[in-house]
């Protein structure tokens, strides 16, 4: 393809392109996530104290994955301003998408594909629905791309250069955002076997040290499991259990990489390429909308709500929402309480179903 010159840097139409489906694509999210997930973000925030205090900072920062934890909690702080929680989230998975294609791109002129390196983010997106999965593996996930786009540009140095500095490197990421090392670590040796970078064999190196870090922290009691140290639980509550559906996000990461480089040769007939990128970007929020609505927790979202609405005092809030749930002892505690502090729980008590000493 032909390249355009922008302002002195050399950009390529199908960066161009690109670049406008990733935008979409965000702007698709900041909406979406903004009418669905708008009082989740205001859980994560009511459901952690951050402290400007050296000691606090530090006792984040000291553990494994401690870096992801302290930027993570530093953005959800924000998170109390309205629409705050979903334009960080979605400028966060742009971000993963662009940084991605700059990683991937070298390996193929099928611009059409970009769309589906927002694929990560967009799975990452359904498992934050669930108030167990912490916002510290999105924030992996970009530095994750960053990493990538690093070693991308690492391949053109001799290999012994390649090979340190993404030992080095492995390392650092582990200990600064936890597993995604290992994720990375799989990547690279994928992406230098199929550039065919010299010596790639050597990639194994990496993982082989993240590996090793991640059982010496097992077992030094530093993490829970090797299911914590290795994959997605590290970035959920400990006692929680993942399905395979928390796959995804990190398998599309390598999934996405080999189509790249399978249709690589972009010789597939433009008419065909400019389909398969329509196709992929609305089948993307069509997709992602569909998994959602099944996906999501309706009455833990509603406890989100009542949660925000009580510690705000918007008791009017809090009996329409509690009202759609008096099954639910924890509503009714609501409930109660709302008629309480509005003066009317005596005239109320009796159209409550008080079910259950809780």
């Amino acid at each position: 393809m032909s390249k355009k010159t922008i302002e002195g840097m050399a950009v390529s139409p199908a960066t161009i392109i690109a670049m406008l489906a990733f935008v979409l694509l965000g702007g698709f999210l900041f909406f979406y996530l903004q009418s669905t997930q708008e009082f989740s973000y205001f859980y994560r925030e009511q459901q952690q104290v951050f402290l400007h205090d050296s000691s606090y900072i530090g006792s984040l920062v000291n553990q494994i994955g401690g870096v992801g934890v302290l930027i993570s909690q530093y953005l959800i702080q924000f998170f109390l301003l309205t629409k705050a929680g979903a334009l960080l989230t979605a400028l966060i998975s742009v971000l993963t998408g662009v940084f991605l294609w700059l990683a991937f791109k070298r390996l193929s002129h099928s611009w059409f594909l970009a769309p589906l390196l927002m694929l990560p983010a967009f799975f990452y997106n359904l498992y934050l629905a669930d108030s167990y999965v912490h916002y510290e593996g999105m924030v992996a996930l970009l530095v994750l791309a960053v990493s990538l786009w690093l070693h991308g540009l690492m391949t053109r140095f001799h290999w012994g250069i390649r090979v340190a500095a993404s030992s080095v490197w492995s390392l650092c990421l582990y200990g600064a955002f936890g597993p995604v090392a290992v994720l990375y670590g799989l990547t690279v040796i994928l992406y230098d076997v199929l550039v065919k970078a010299p010596k790639n064999y050597l990639s194994l190196i990496p993982l082989a040290l993240v590996l090793m870090a991640g059982l010496l922290a097992v077992n030094q009691g530093m993490l829970v499991n090797l299911s914590t140290a290795y994959w997605m639980q590290g970035y959920t509550e400990y006692f929680f259990n993942p399905g395979s559906f928390y796959n995804y996000a990190w398998l599309s990461v390598l999934a996405t990489l080999l189509l790249f480089r399978l249709f690589g040769t972009g010789s597939a007939p433009k008419w065909l390429q400019a389909g398969s990128f329509l196709i992929g970007l609305g089948l993307l929020p069509f997709g992602y909308m569909q998994i959602n609505d099944a996906h999501q927790d309706k009455s833990m979202y509603k406890m989100e709500q009542i949660a925000y609405y009580a510690n705000h005092g918007d008791w009017d809030n809090v009996i329409r929402v509690a009202q759609s749930e008096t099954g639910n002892y924890i509503f009714l505690n609501y409930l109660n309480l709302a008629y309480s502090k509005k003066g009317q729980l005596l005239d109320r008590f009796l159209t409550i179903p008080q079910a259950g000493s809780q």
